[in-house]
């Protein structure tokens, strides 16, 4: 008996964005009473519910149902490495347009592919995949932990920026925006929570210099990594406005997480993220070009993300300045749409995918 049984191909350390979105799927599987088979990739999280949820499900690896349904939930490139299944189902989270040869054959080696946006899909049709053998899933946000409190009492505006820190992701030109959005007289602060576990020391030291050198670096306040995920949510408590000038995302847990936690947000209009961040929810910096992506240490011209030159950097600041001058603070719009995407939903729209009737 083969109905929902699932072996589950998956990131279990819960530091990536692939090991939040997989394991919070995952449980939220089981508590739909699917039946997991789970096949941990890399390190295991120390987390206590989360352990004992993997190990749990984890022992029955060895009387794994090989006529089972599988699911990997990993890179674009490394969809290959299945256990034995009626059918092999990949879904990737990717942040380019293109697609490299490589990613290109990965993909193609799997039965039936999932995607978490609709732009998703749209990168994978215009590389010409089957649209047939695509479905979309949109990820979540857990709103149990992020939600809304109350900000210590102070009169500072602080905005907060979350992920690690890298080009695609913007931080680049965050520091650029801030300095052109205020001056020294303005009561304000610019918090990061940057760490990028895969740079080197040299790499790091470069992204610190261009903070410590800008006209406003000792207004930008740099954090350490947080143990849990409960601290990055008061983290993000703390400050007033989230702002995320990324070139390319695959989803963008960050934005979602910020909104369940009903801070204003200041975001790109492109990418992962247009599958939940509209006029209504967000400050939307449009985008009308693309450009080769390039950093020289992660993307080396294999696809487009977003162009952001002067207009978009002006568009940054005067949301900046706005949110800063009348305070905004608050977003029940977009604490509507993270509810609306939770871990629940994403699980039962898979269900519904991998079990179609």
């Amino acid at each position: 008996m083969t109905n929902n049984k699932l072996n589950y191909n998956f990131a279990a350390n819960n530091r990536t964005g692939y090991s939040i979105a997989s394991v919070n799927i995952g449980m939220q599987l089981s508590e739909l009473d699917c039946d997991l088979t789970l096949f941990p990739i890399g390190g295991m999280t120390q987390e206590k519910n989360i352990y004992k949820w993997v190990l749990h499900n984890h022992y029955r690896t060895k009387l794994c149902d090989y006529k089972a349904k599988a699911l990997r939930l990993w890179h674009q490139h490394d969809l290959y490495d299945f256990p034995i299944c009626s059918e092999r189902i990949g879904f990737p989270i990717f942040e380019l347009n293109k697609f490299t040869a490589h990613e290109l054959h990965s993909i193609n080696s799997v039965d039936r592919l999932i995607v978490c946006s609709k732009w998703g899909k749209q990168v994978c049709v215009d590389n010409r995949l089957p649209e047939t053998k695509i479905s979309v899933c949109p990820l979540g946000v857990d709103t149990k932990i992020f939600s809304p409190r109350n900000k210590p009492p102070g009169d500072k505006y602080i905005f907060v920026n979350l992920g690690k820190a890298e080009v695609r992701k913007g931080h680049d030109i965050l520091v650029e925006i801030f300095n052109k959005a205020f001056t020294k007289a303005d009561n304000v602060e610019l918090w990061l929570l940057p760490h990028n576990p895969f740079l080197t020391k040299e790499q790091e030291k470069e992204w610190l210099k261009l903070i410590k050198d800008s006209p406003l670096g000792y207004k930008i306040k740099i954090f350490p990594p947080l143990s849990t995920h409960e601290d990055v949510s008061n983290f993000i408590c703390r400050a007033d406005c989230a702002i995320f000038p990324h070139r390319a995302e695959g989803w963008g847990l960050e934005n979602l997480e910020s909104m369940a936690c009903n801070l204003p947000v200041i975001t790109t209009n492109y990418s992962g993220t247009s599958e939940y961040s509209t006029k209504d929810n967000s400050f939307l910096v449009d985008i009308t070009e693309k450009e080769i992506a390039n950093d020289g240490i992660f993307f080396h011209g294999q696809g487009e993300w977003a162009k952001i030159g002067n207009k978009e950097i002006d568009q940054f600041v005067d949301y900046m300045k706005y949110c800063y001058d009348n305070r905004i603070n608050k977003n029940p719009e977009g604490y509507k749409t993270a509810k609306k995407f939770s871990w629940r939903n994403s699980a039962e729209i898979l269900k519904e995918i991998i079990w179609e009737k």
